[in-house]
């Protein structure tokens, strides 16, 4: 057994997520990689786990995107940031692309914004109504009054308080949730090289290309710098921020984390 995870739209997208079971053989793996090619996609070899790569990061991205919106971030506001930073699209423009249902589908026991959203009919594109409000083309985003008032109102109930955010302070905090997860996900093998990580997110989720990827970034930005920021978010929130201890093993070992191999432990 083998999975082919594609990404939408398939036919446009070239990223082809190969994911390799515990008893997968290496004739079936070839037969998948050689079935790519042929594709003309772009495969990158995954182990198991709930949403694989690219999903299960965009999922710990998403939660914080979330945590800034409840407290006075606008959905524009984000996605502005990291369209800035270089993402093809931001944050709350893909959510709503993809459909807002599709979190709920995957967290159905969570109590969230995003169900208190759908809940209301504000599924996305598809809807006319997501983060934002769409026109008879259900492709240009229009700013929704009535969003920024559901967000007011759920804060309020959770009894969050307002904050002040700049567009540094949104892209440092959503991009440390990617290599954050990044590094489990080097930690547990499900990915065995972290340029594999930065090949799914450059071809697959709209990472700017000339930064090359969420893990190359963070050798740009300095390991110790990205262990003193992802410290200080685990202070103050250590259940969400959870420190992988690969990140002082690479330190440790003076390499570069872009170059990092797991056969190399």
């Amino acid at each position: 057994v083998i999975g082919l995870h594609f990404f939408s739209p398939a036919h446009v997208m070239r990223l082809l997520e190969i994911v390799r079971a515990d008893k997968t053989d290496d004739v079936t793996l070839a037969t998948a990689l050689a079935s790519a090619k042929r594709l003309k996609k772009i495969p990158v070899v995954v182990g198991v786990c709930p949403g694989f790569v690219g999903n299960r990061m965009i999922f710990k991205y998403f939660e914080q995107v979330v945590w800034l919106l409840l407290r006075g971030c606008r959905p524009q506001q984000i996605d502005q940031a990291m369209q800035q930073f270089g993402f093809a699209m931001g944050p709350c423009a893909m959510a709503d692309m993809s459909g807002l249902d599709i979190w709920v589908y995957a967290n159905p026991a969570e109590d969230s914004l995003i169900h208190q959203m759908v809940a209301s009919g504000r599924l996305g594109q598809k809807s006319q109504r997501g983060f934002y409000d769409y026109g008879d083309d259900q492709k240009t985003p229009i700013p929704s009054p009535e969003v920024d008032a559901l967000i007011q109102d759920y804060a309020q109930q959770q009894g969050i308080v307002s904050q002040s955010f700049d567009h540094d302070s949104i892209v440092e905090r959503l991009l440390m949730a990617l290599i954050s997860e990044g590094l489990h996900i080097l930690q547990e093998k499900v990915a065995l090289r972290a340029s594999d990580i930065d090949t799914i997110y450059v071809n697959g989720y709209g990472f700017p290309i000339y930064r090359g990827g969420p893990l190359f970034y963070a050798d740009q930005i300095g390991l110790q710098a990205v262990r003193e920021q992802l410290m200080a978010y685990q202070e103050s929130h250590p259940k969400v921020w959870k420190m992988a201890p690969l990140l002082d093993a690479v330190i440790e070992s003076g390499k570069p984390l872009h170059k990092y191999q797991a056969q190399d432990d």
